[in-house]
């Protein structure tokens, strides 16, 4: 795989866990444009479009047409409660392997800035160490799998 076909498919995005779930639960209902994620949530567009990127990239929603639905695997998000779509989300992320190694690095002792400079090289992620650290921390605590001390 080169770097080219790598930063293609890991983008880290700026967004909430909370936001991204509430995304795929509109997906639930039916298939959403991201216009519509962005009314559906209460969100800018550009806000909606980057909880729709990473969505997809967990593997939750699908697209066609430029319509977002469900993916056949995902549980139902619309009657799960909050504790629920803490679960389901920590279920797709243990799936994005960017977040994998990085907890991996953070378990061999390596500090949050260190592994996500690892993680952004490694994945040529182009969008800044801060970022990919804010939010892989942010994710990881809304899904239970990173201690808030970290």
């Amino acid at each position: 795989m080169t770097k080219a076909q790598t930063a293609q498919e890991y983008r880290v995005q700026k967004v909430t866990a909370k936001v991204i779930m509430e995304v795929v639960e509109g997906c639930s209902h039916s298939g959403l444009s991201v216009k519509d994620a962005a009314e559906y949530v209460g969100v800018s567009v550009e806000y909606a479009r980057r909880a729709v990127d990473i969505a997809t990239q967990f593997g939750m929603p699908v697209e066609s047409s430029g319509t977002y639905s469900l993916a056949p695997d995902v549980e139902n998000v619309a009657k799960a409660d909050e504790e629920q779509k803490r679960i389901i989300f920590r279920k797709y992320l243990q799936r994005y392997e960017p977040i994998i190694i990085f907890i991996s690095l953070l378990s061999k002792g390596n500090n949050p800035e260190v592994a996500a400079r690892k993680v952004g090289v490694i994945y040529a992620i182009n969008n800044g160490k801060d970022n990919i650290e804010n939010m892989f921390l942010e994710w990881g605590r809304y899904a239970g799998i990173i201690e808030e001390s970290e």
